[in-house]
Protein backbone atom coordinates (compact mmCIF):
# COMPACT_ATOMS: atom_id res chain seq x y z
CA UNK A 1 0.00 0.00 0.00
CA UNK A 2 2.96 2.51 0.37
CA UNK A 3 2.95 4.69 -2.53
CA UNK A 4 0.57 2.80 -3.89
CA UNK A 5 -2.68 4.35 -5.49
CA UNK A 6 -5.91 2.00 -5.28
CA UNK A 7 -9.32 3.02 -6.90
CA UNK A 8 -11.50 1.92 -4.36
CA UNK A 9 -14.54 2.91 -6.64
CA UNK A 10 -14.00 0.29 -9.02
CA UNK A 11 -13.13 -2.27 -6.32
CA UNK A 12 -16.37 -1.54 -4.70
CA UNK A 13 -18.53 -1.62 -8.05
CA UNK A 14 -17.08 -4.51 -9.50
CA UNK A 15 -18.16 -6.27 -5.80
CA UNK A 16 -21.50 -4.50 -6.07
CA UNK A 17 -21.81 -6.04 -9.64
CA UNK A 18 -20.98 -9.37 -8.90
CA UNK A 19 -23.59 -9.29 -5.62
CA UNK A 20 -26.44 -8.32 -7.52
CA UNK A 21 -25.92 -10.97 -10.31
CA UNK A 22 -25.55 -13.29 -7.48
CA UNK A 23 -28.73 -12.36 -5.89
CA UNK A 24 -31.00 -12.08 -8.89
CA UNK A 25 -29.69 -15.66 -9.94
CA UNK A 26 -30.78 -16.79 -6.53
CA UNK A 27 -33.81 -15.41 -6.29
CA UNK A 28 -34.46 -17.16 -10.13
CA UNK A 29 -33.19 -20.17 -8.14
CA UNK A 30 -35.76 -20.00 -5.46
CA UNK A 31 -38.79 -19.46 -7.62
CA UNK A 32 -37.49 -22.46 -9.95
CA UNK A 33 -38.06 -24.50 -6.59
CA UNK A 34 -41.31 -23.34 -5.49
CA UNK A 35 -44.59 -23.11 -7.17
CA UNK A 36 -46.20 -20.44 -9.35
CA UNK A 37 -47.76 -18.53 -6.68
CA UNK A 38 -44.44 -17.61 -5.64
CA UNK A 39 -44.33 -15.38 -8.79
CA UNK A 40 -45.17 -12.63 -6.64
CA UNK A 41 -42.77 -13.26 -3.75
CA UNK A 42 -40.24 -12.95 -6.59
CA UNK A 43 -41.58 -9.81 -8.38
CA UNK A 44 -41.60 -8.29 -4.78
CA UNK A 45 -38.12 -9.14 -4.18
CA UNK A 46 -36.84 -7.99 -7.50
CA UNK A 47 -38.29 -4.46 -6.54
CA UNK A 48 -36.46 -4.60 -3.69
CA UNK A 49 -33.67 -5.25 -5.59
CA UNK A 50 -34.56 -3.00 -8.00
CA UNK A 51 -34.32 -0.38 -5.50
CA UNK A 52 -30.98 -1.23 -3.99
CA UNK A 53 -29.76 -1.06 -7.60
CA UNK A 54 -31.06 3.06 -7.86
CA UNK A 55 -29.80 3.90 -4.35
CA UNK A 56 -26.54 2.34 -5.19
CA UNK A 57 -26.42 3.99 -9.07
CA UNK A 58 -26.01 7.61 -7.30
CA UNK A 59 -23.09 7.44 -6.58
CA UNK A 60 -21.67 4.54 -7.79
CA UNK A 61 -21.24 3.03 -11.62
CA UNK A 62 -22.91 0.16 -11.63
CA UNK A 63 -24.41 -1.98 -14.32
CA UNK A 64 -27.58 -1.08 -15.45
CA UNK A 65 -30.93 -3.28 -13.65
CA UNK A 66 -32.32 -4.28 -16.87
CA UNK A 67 -28.88 -5.55 -18.09
CA UNK A 68 -28.01 -7.54 -15.02
CA UNK A 69 -31.76 -8.88 -15.28
CA UNK A 70 -31.63 -10.30 -18.83
CA UNK A 71 -27.97 -11.92 -18.40
CA UNK A 72 -29.64 -13.41 -15.37
CA UNK A 73 -32.57 -14.96 -17.32
CA UNK A 74 -30.10 -15.21 -20.16
CA UNK A 75 -32.33 -13.68 -23.31
CA UNK A 76 -29.78 -11.80 -24.04
CA UNK A 77 -29.11 -13.00 -27.30
CA UNK A 78 -30.64 -12.50 -30.58
CA UNK A 79 -31.79 -16.73 -30.96
CA UNK A 80 -33.31 -16.47 -27.67
CA UNK A 81 -37.07 -16.90 -28.26
CA UNK A 82 -38.06 -17.05 -24.29
CA UNK A 83 -36.12 -16.28 -20.88
CA UNK A 84 -35.27 -18.67 -18.33
CA UNK A 85 -38.73 -16.70 -16.21
CA UNK A 86 -40.90 -17.62 -19.27
CA UNK A 87 -39.89 -21.48 -19.68
CA UNK A 88 -40.53 -21.97 -15.79
CA UNK A 89 -43.66 -20.00 -15.83
CA UNK A 90 -44.88 -22.34 -18.91
CA UNK A 91 -43.35 -25.37 -16.92
CA UNK A 92 -45.32 -24.34 -13.93
CA UNK A 93 -48.80 -24.09 -15.89
CA UNK A 94 -48.19 -27.51 -17.47
CA UNK A 95 -47.50 -29.27 -14.75
CA UNK A 96 -48.99 -28.15 -11.29
CA UNK A 97 -51.42 -25.00 -12.65
CA UNK A 98 -53.64 -26.34 -15.07
CA UNK A 99 -53.94 -29.57 -13.71
CA UNK A 100 -54.43 -28.91 -10.22
CA UNK A 101 -56.42 -25.89 -10.06
CA UNK A 102 -60.33 -25.57 -10.46
CA UNK A 103 -62.02 -21.67 -10.86
CA UNK A 104 -64.18 -20.86 -8.77
CA UNK A 105 -66.97 -19.37 -10.13
CA UNK A 106 -68.35 -17.65 -6.93
CA UNK A 107 -64.76 -15.84 -6.11
CA UNK A 108 -63.83 -15.76 -9.58
CA UNK A 109 -60.19 -16.86 -8.46
CA UNK A 110 -58.25 -20.08 -8.89
CA UNK A 111 -58.23 -22.39 -5.94
CA UNK A 112 -55.97 -25.66 -5.89
CA UNK A 113 -58.08 -29.21 -6.34
CA UNK A 114 -58.23 -31.39 -3.76
CA UNK A 115 -57.31 -34.07 -6.15
CA UNK A 116 -54.25 -32.56 -6.72
CA UNK A 117 -51.30 -34.49 -8.52
CA UNK A 118 -47.93 -34.48 -6.70
CA UNK A 119 -45.00 -32.54 -8.66
CA UNK A 120 -41.87 -33.53 -7.71
CA UNK A 121 -39.55 -30.62 -7.00
CA UNK A 122 -35.46 -30.06 -5.84
CA UNK A 123 -35.52 -28.39 -2.41
CA UNK A 124 -35.36 -24.43 -2.00
CA UNK A 125 -31.79 -22.90 -1.63
CA UNK A 126 -30.50 -21.33 1.28
CA UNK A 127 -28.77 -17.99 1.13
CA UNK A 128 -27.53 -14.99 3.24
CA UNK A 129 -30.58 -13.39 4.69
CA UNK A 130 -29.14 -10.21 2.87
CA UNK A 131 -30.08 -11.83 -0.07
CA UNK A 132 -34.30 -11.34 0.76
CA UNK A 133 -34.61 -7.56 1.75
CA UNK A 134 -31.03 -6.64 2.37
CA UNK A 135 -29.61 -5.15 5.70
CA UNK A 136 -29.04 -2.16 7.63
CA UNK A 137 -25.50 -1.69 6.72
CA UNK A 138 -26.36 0.94 3.85
CA UNK A 139 -28.04 3.14 6.36
CA UNK A 140 -24.46 2.70 8.63
CA UNK A 141 -22.34 3.70 5.90
CA UNK A 142 -24.68 6.45 4.37
CA UNK A 143 -22.62 9.14 6.52
CA UNK A 144 -19.14 7.85 4.99
CA UNK A 145 -20.17 7.89 1.15
CA UNK A 146 -18.84 11.39 0.52
CA UNK A 147 -15.19 9.28 1.16
CA UNK A 148 -15.78 7.09 -1.25
CA UNK A 149 -16.01 9.59 -4.37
Amino acid sequence: LLGRMINLRSLITERINKIFRENIEFLFDRFECQDLCAIVELEKLLDVLKHSHELLSRDLSVDSFSLMLNEMQENISLVSFSSRLASQIWSEMQSDFLPNFILCNTTQRFIRSSKTIPVQKPSIPSAKPSFYCGTQVSILLLPFSIFIK
